[in-house]
């Protein structure tokens, strides 16, 4: 059964310190495809908090327990180190894909970001361009000139950066014109009902074009099922991730799904 945000907060961060220390934080994935071919890009990381007596405790408990006791560094280098580690085996085993990373705002006030992104792949050999890093629109405008500073630089350094849940936030396009962000992800929000909802489809239209004439690569988030794939492809959005294509998966089941999966027919015929 999963506990309630009071009763994460209340068990305090030491709960958390020890399941980062003894590994009880893990990461899964979820596919991204290319909704012009179903071919397979990447995944997105998600971390995972097994306790070993509470059960599974939700990301939106215990993110927030890291960020207000100072273990979100901690918390993402270790979801770093695996979500790396993982893309590095991936290439090995002959597949050349993404692994992208949501990054908390407090993180962009750490001088030794850079250091400890290089270090880890520099410890897996793996390029920069397969690590994506995931930046909310809300959290890219709390400190803005702290942000755009630190962005440039990872942008310089080969990293992919994406802006998420684009449309829910600030909603403020300075952020598309000021930072250099490579890809745009369109909120679940909009995307869940765009066949039906005259609104989304507007939005999610407007958003399209916006990216592609800033030269941004589109993803859908939430595509529960595959009935919008020709809809968002014809809206101009390149990739989608959603339990439409899979669910969150264990590291361990990575390899076995990519030998499994097959672009839906119709992606290949139209």
């Amino acid at each position: 059964m999963r506990r309630t945000a009071s009763q994460i907060l209340t068990s305090g961060p030491a709960d958390l310190r020890t399941a980062i220390d003894r590994g009880n934080v893990n990461v899964f994935y979820q596919p991204k495809v290319e909704l012009a071919t179903g071919r397979l890009v990447g995944f997105e990381a998600l971390a995972r908090w097994q306790h070993p007596t509470r059960g599974p405790i939700d990301p939106d408990h215990f993110i927030p327990l890291a960020e207000a006791s100072a273990l979100i560094a901690s918390l993402t280098d270790e979801v770093l180190l695996q979500s790396v580690g993982d893309c590095a085996s991936w290439a090995i085993a002959g597949h050349n894909l993404t692994v992208a990373v949501n990054m908390s705002p407090l993180l962009f006030m750490h001088e030794r970001l850079l250091s400890s992104l290089v270090q880890v792949l520099a410890r897996y050999r793996l390029p920069a361009a397969n690590l994506t890093l995931e930046v909310t629109e809300s959290a890219a405008m709390q400190d803005p000139l702290s942000t755009m500073g630190t962005l440039s630089r990872l942008r310089l350094r080969g990293f992919n950066l994406a802006l998420d849940d684009f449309g829910t936030g600030y909603s403020n396009l300075a952020i598309l014109h000021r930072m250099p962000f490579n890809e745009l992800k369109i909120d679940r929000s909009f995307v869940t009902d765009v066949k039906d909802s005259r609104d989304s489809q507007v939005i999610v239209r407007a958003i399209a074009a916006l990216a592609q004439q800033m030269g941004l690569i589109t993803v859908a988030e939430g595509v529960e099922d595959l009935s919008s794939w020709d809809w968002l492809r014809s809206a101009g959005i390149e990739q989608i991730q959603g339990f439409g294509i899979a669910r969150p998966m264990p590291a361990d089941a990575v390899v076995e799904w990519i030998a499994a999966y097959r672009p839906p027919s119709f992606a290949l015929t139209s």
